[in-house]
């Protein structure tokens, strides 16, 4: 114990800068904790906190992106000794680096280049037939199933191996870890619903060519879209309101406003679904004492729901709406943590076009 005590306290020195070493200061007082009676945490806590102040002293000489990773290794220490004023400062500390973390990030683009003949041809066949036809085909040609995501991350391994065995990161809004997406053999699920979200994003320009061709070809506006949608059993009559202000912000370009309104809407939609499939969505709510409606996550990882539901559009809602290595729209909004650059118009179409997929389907 001596020789421990010894080591945390020249490790954690960063005035000596030969033996300063936060990561052996930590490895110290771990030790430390191991041979301490378990009725005797005020030790461990101390040797801890000894060594969590060099990785906090240290962290605020590194760039963001390292600065973060240690705090929240730090972070995570603290928390499982339940030292909650500690946790609650080094939070602090990740969401003050949090902007400058971002900014550090570099964007990757590709260009796309499509003929307009063959983009015209594309469109024209899509949206053939009628507005209800139209629709739908947009939301189903624009959806990508399991078997050809799992193709795709495959074929990405064989590619670039080296990457395959890397880890993702999604960094959250306040600068924490969102997700963790481990390698190509570990998580293949993870990797699966990842690729999806890009691709969600990579189609909204063409969800909105698509769109506005449909429009275009059968003069639909908010009123026609709205008196389509309200025939469908899956938008009940006390949700008639809010969904056509939903869709006049849609047609008026206002995407936050009408991501705000239309996502509930999607998750009571989805209930429904479930509720036709013959199963209950309510719970017993232990705080009120009476029943409370499930949520949308819920819903998409209820058994039944993921035996009869297309499983295709299923995986889809997943990563857009609720699943933290996706997109997670609707738990973003929920929680107050989506960005405004996150409500634009590629996700506004893809939620709506959702609404009328639902609609023309009966599902």
């Amino acid at each position: 114990m001596d020789w421990l005590n010894t080591s945390l306290a020249a490790h954690s020195n960063i005035e000596d800068s030969e033996r300063f070493d936060p990561h052996q200061a930590l490895n110290a007082a771990e030790r430390i904790g191991r041979w301490l009676p378990k009725s005797d945490d005020s030790k461990y806590n101390s040797a801890l906190r000894t060594a969590g102040a060099a990785f906090e002293a240290i962290a605020k000489k590194a760039d963001a992106l390292t600065a973060i990773s240690w705090l929240e290794t730090l972070n995570t220490k603290y928390r499982a000794a339940k030292l909650t004023a500690d946790v609650a400062r080094v939070e602090s500390s990740i969401r003050a680096r949090a902007d400058e973390a971002h900014q550090s990030m570099k964007r990757l683009s590709v260009d796309i280049d499509v003929p307009p003949s063959e983009m015209l041809a594309w469109l024209d066949e899509l949206t053939a037939g009628s507005a209800e036809l139209a629709l739908s085909r947009i939301a189903v040609n624009l959806m990508t199933s399991e078997t050809t995501l799992r193709g795709m991350v495959e074929t990405a391994a064989a590619v670039a191996p080296l990457q395959a065995h890397i880890g993702i990161v999604i960094m959250g809004k306040g600068g924490t870890t969102a997700a963790t997406i481990g390698s190509v053999k570990d998580d293949m699920p993870g990797r699966m619903i990842n690729q999806s979200a890009m691709l969600i994003g990579a189609a909204a320009p063409f969800v909105h060519q698509a769109l506005e061709n449909a429009k275009t070809r059968w003069n639909i506006d908010a009123d026609g879209l709205f008196a389509f949608l309200a025939q469908s059993p899956l938008f009940q009559a006390h949700t008639h309101a809010m969904l056509k202000h939903g869709i006049k912000a849609w047609f008026e370009e206002d995407t936050v406003k009408a991501i705000h309104i239309l996502v509930p809407q999607v998750e009571a939609a989805l209930r429904e679904v479930l509720v036709s499939m013959g199963e209950s969505v309510l719970r017993p709510s232990n705080e009120a004492g009476g029943l409370e409606v499930i949520g949308m996550g819920k819903v998409l990882r209820d058994e039944t729901f993921a035996a009869k539901f297309d499983p295709t559009a299923r995986h889809h809602l997943r990563t857009f709406y609720t699943h933290p290595k996706g997109i997670n729209l609707r738990n973003k909004i929920a929680h107050g943590i989506a960005g405004e650059e996150l409500l634009g118009r590629g996700i506004a179409n893809w939620v709506s076009i959702l609404f009328s997929w639902f609609a023309s389907t009966g599902m």
